[in-house]
């Protein structure tokens, strides 16, 4: 993980630069939530179809009720 040049700085916000649909981040991202916490996800990485679905599977369940989980660039691919 790494701050992102250009991108907001805030206690609040952790940037994970990784393959998203990796065992090893989605392990990552489950250790860095507490039972208490409001959890937003923004991604933005592969546009494909698949690739987008995969990802909403294994990130809407980080997401707390009343949150986001928002996809960056959502024309999607057909493949």
């Amino acid at each position: 993980m790494r701050q992102q040049l250009n991108s907001p700085s805030h206690a609040r916000i952790t940037y994970l630069e990784a393959s998203s649909t990796a065992e090893e981040t989605i392990g990552n991202v489950k250790s860095m939530i507490n039972l208490t916490d409001t959890v937003m996800v923004i991604l933005d990485s592969v546009h494909s179809k698949n690739h987008v679905l995969n990802e909403l599977k294994l990130y809407g369940n980080f997401v707390t009720v009343g949150s986001y989980l928002i996809l960056e660039d959502t024309k999607i691919i057909d493949q």
